[in-house]
């Protein structure tokens, strides 16, 4: 039995990904598109071989709803279904499942985490026990699933696949950090390099729980509402306490401390310096898309400039071009 009922959404998530991607999917065109053997046999090309296309997308993505939703519901019946669930799902509805494809461009960091989900939370078609019929649909969806998990790493920025460029470099990354919080691993591709990431950094001889901490706490000049923002809960709150209280040449000061304290930043991690090094000549830093976002720089990207040059400069270190 499977963890968990995934709903429509993700399965139109998966397939609306499918359909963007099947033309830029390198390989031959055996490859290029995803097929599949029919395996409804209601429909009249049951048991021919057909392939992904929008004219198929209703029953891929009605193969990938059953095989998830069978093995959640397997023992429950209709109208116990329709109690637990409001009626927003049944088997009706699966049996009528219609593609809805999502706004927007696919992220295939995104499409293998909901690939990760769909495989935690379906068994294999040899784990079935049902006929010949449920073990087509498994086998379609299961199918559908490798093709897509191999479309999605090929559409990711290279060289950016979280999985092999952010190898793990802290040997105490499963230690508890002050005794409360696990500690984030160097490769989680979300955090890293964020200015909120929490590493905490040594400025002037005051610590801050990370980056942005620092940068909000110096735009402001009254004591109290620095110790305030350096005890904020995160970057939202951070910025609040700031706001209307900067300093007023804060903007023009403003890429300079951030530069400062971001080599400070990588200056006491190294496991984090490491990592950015690791990122080679790439100016996509996973993560990193909006963490502008919590600051007041007037210049776009800025973040995302600064990791740069702190990359370089930690390579001239270490080539002894630079102290």
């Amino acid at each position: 039995m499977s963890e968990m009922d995934l709903g429509k959404t993700h399965i139109d998530a998966l397939m609306t990904a499918a359909l963007a991607w099947s033309e830029t999917f390198v390989g031959d065109e055996d490859h290029r598109r995803f097929r599949y053997v029919d395996p409804f046999p209601e429909s009249p090309t049951y048991g021919r071989t057909r392939t992904l296309s929008e004219d198929t997308a209703d029953q891929v993505g009605r193969a990938l709803r059953t095989w998830n939703f069978e093995h959640f519901w397997w023992d429950v019946s209709d109208e116990e279904i329709e109690e637990d669930t409001g009626g927003d799902s049944s088997r009706e509805t699966v049996r009528n499942y219609v593609f809805e494809p999502l706004p927007g461009r696919p992220d295939p960091v995104a499409v293998l985490t909901a690939i990760d989900c769909y495989d935690y939370n379906t068994p294999s078609p040899a784990d079935g026990e049902g006929g010949a019929d449920d073990e087509a649909i498994g086998e379609t969806a299961r199918g559908f699933i490798t093709w897509l998990r191999g479309a999605a790493l090929h559409n990711l920025p290279s060289p950016d696949h979280p999985a092999a460029l952010w190898p793990i470099l802290d040997r105490d990354v499963f230690l508890p950090t002050d005794g409360v919080e696990p500690r984030t691993p160097v490769g989680d591709h979300q955090e890293a390099f964020r200015n909120e990431y929490p590493a905490p950094v040594e400025f002037g001889g005051v610590g801050y729980p990370s980056v942005i901490h620092a940068y909000w706490a110096l735009a402001v000049e009254d004591d109290d509402l620095r110790a305030a923002i350096r005890s904020a809960p995160g970057p939202r709150d951070c910025k609040a306490l700031a706001s209307g209280h900067a300093r007023p040449w804060w903007r023009r000061e403003t890429p300079g401390v951030l530069a400062a304290l971001m080599r400070a930043k990588y200056d006491q991690h190294p496991h984090l310096a490491q990592a950015l090094l690791a990122t080679g000549e790439s100016s996509f830093f996973p993560g990193e898309r909006h963490a502008d976002g919590w600051l007041d720089t007037g210049t776009p990207g800025l973040t995302s400039t600064l990791l740069q040059i702190i990359r370089g400069e930690l390579a001239a270190r270490r080539s002894n071009l630079l102290p």
